[in-house]
């Protein structure tokens, strides 16, 4: 999918967890521009240049709303072009304080751009893989000793030059390496646990099929009894067969093979849809909700894909703002694309609608590619497609 790597993020296996962590992601970025805030008034005295020092605090705010808002469930996935971006500018926003301390700057470990660059690698931990956070903090500590070499003439230290650059990359490299730590540990959880579940929905597949074949059984006596049964005791009851007998068995069973390839040829949409249908006809609610999908090409949806398109369906089936029969599922293949539509009809106003679907936005945008939400009037319309498997 576009905007994933092939190692998987926090934010990929667990989409949902992510949301309530998000705050501790803009609590780091919000720490990194206070302590740079804080540093830059007590070494006020060293500032040769306060406009470039201005300059800088400025550049890391953006960085951190720049990691701020790509975490945002909005715009999720976070790429790793952002998180690039983000160690972009951090990094150009420690050379210009550099730059505004220049031949004043005494102490290496007096400056605020290591840090800052720390925090924000820590509180992008969950939505890269724990490699590429790796990589890419070595590299800003790389550019970070660079910088710290240039100043070695102005440090009146007399520690050695080597001393002075692990002072100056410490709190980048400690900070990467507990982000890293901590994005490898929780992705490992998460996959050790959907691996027990896993186990558990193995285990559960036999009695599933015995009791589908329960239902199937019981589905063809019910056909049996209401149809076949009675035709065959009015037959024997008269004790001869007419031509009205033989047009009457041919009709009774062409009805039952074409319910028998009907179910047969249902995807899981359908079945699900179907079954919202019963349910809701047998609680007194008049609710018809509709999926096309002629090339059956919702069966081709991996389990995470099914179970955010089911929970979305579960949730919007069952609110009370839905006009009736308004659901709508239309499902097309084109090459190695799937294409969705999903609309639906709401009695609710822009915001409260947002509200409804908003939380499973983050979650499809992680398990879909090219995710579109559309409102006109009352009717919401929501797009997204997946690639074939």
């Amino acid at each position: 999918m576009s905007g994933q790597a092939h190692e998987p993020t926090v934010q990929q296996l667990d989409p949902l967890g992510i949301l309530s962590g998000l705050r501790l992601t803009i609590v780091g970025a919000a720490l990194a521009l206070l302590y740079a805030v804080v540093a830059t008034a007590r070494d006020v005295d060293a500032i040769t240049r306060p406009a470039v020092a201005t300059a800088a605090v400025l550049a890391l705010a953006v960085a951190g709303a720049a990691l701020a808002l790509g975490s945002n469930p909005r715009f999720a996935p976070f790429t790793r072009n952002r998180l690039v971006f983000v160690l972009a500018v951090a990094l150009l926003a420690h050379a210009l304080s550099a730059f505004a301390t220049w031949r004043q700057n005494d102490f290496v470990r007096d400056d605020w751009g290591p840090v800052a660059i720390g925090i924000l690698l820590l509180a992008a931990a969950p939505f890269r893989p724990w490699p590429e956070i790796l990589r890419l903090g070595v590299t800003a500590a790389a550019v970070v000793a660079a910088l710290t070499v240039v100043q070695l003439p102005y440090f009146v230290s007399d520690a050695p030059p080597i001393v002075l650059v692990a002072a100056a990359i410490t709190p980048v490299l400690g900070m990467t390496a507990a982000s890293a730590t901590f994005c490898r540990v929780l992705v490992g959880s998460v996959q050790e646990w959907d691996g027990r579940a896993a186990r558990a929905r193995e285990a559960d597949v036999g009695r599933v099929r015995e009791g589908m074949a329960r239902s199937v059984q019981q589905d063809r006596v019910t056909i049996l009894n209401r149809d076949v049964v009675p035709f065959l005791t009015e037959v024997l009851g008269r004790n001869a067969i007419s031509e009205e007998d033989h047009e009457r068995a041919r009709m009774i069973a062409d009805s039952i093979r074409g319910v028998m390839i009907s179910e047969a040829g249902r995807s899981w949409l359908e079945d699900l849809l179907r079954q919202h249908r019963q349910d809701a006809l047998l609680a007194g609610i008049v609710q018809e909700p509709q999926v096309s999908d002629p090339q059956r090409v919702a069966d081709l949806m991996d389990v995470e894909q099914r179970s955010a398109l089911r929970a979305l369906l579960a949730d919007l089936l069952g609110t009370p703002a839905l006009q009736r029969g308004s659901v709508h599922v239309r499902l097309t293949a084109t090459g190695r694309r799937c294409d969705v539509e999903l609309s639906a009809v709401l009695a609710l106003s822009r915001r409260r609608a947002r509200r409804l679907v908003s939380p499973y936005l983050a979650v499809f945008r992680t398990a879909f590619d090219g995710v579109r939400v559309q409102r006109t009037g009352q009717e919401l319309v929501l797009r997204f497609s997946y690639a074939r498997h």
